[in-house]
């Protein structure tokens, strides 16, 4: 558990590394999961077997699956659920204002992401 975070009441967090300055929520089920520093996670979430980024925002009710990828500053909203694998990034590009936010769910085979060429 990392210096400054914040714990709420009937969390739970099994085998799971948690880092610095992170608030989570009341009712938080945190399993086999690396949260790195800043992260929020709100009521009731769920994650299982994931890595969380820094300065992530996981809205209450969300349930997160295993395997699941979540890049840096995302902001997951309130009741949504990822399946396994997916992978959430966002990346903002300064020079023209644009916002690009990526969902790759698991269905979407390494073929489909990646030039195998």
């Amino acid at each position: 558990m990392g210096a400054d975070t914040k714990i709420g009441e009937n969390t739970r967090i099994f085998n799971s590394v948690i880092g610095a300055g992170c608030v989570i929520g009341n009712g938080v089920q945190i399993k086999d999961c690396i949260v790195w520093d800043n992260v929020h996670i709100n009521d009731n979430s769920q994650l299982d077997n994931s890595l969380i980024a820094d300065s992530c925002v996981i809205g209450a009710n969300t349930i997160i699956k295993k395997g699941c990828i979540i890049d840096k500053n995302v902001i997951i909203k309130d009741n949504v659920t990822l399946d396994e694998r997916t992978v959430a990034s966002c990346l903002v590009a300064t020079s023209n204002s644009k916002i690009a936010i990526t969902f790759v769910p698991s269905t979407t085979s390494q073929s489909d992401l990646f030039d195998q060429g």
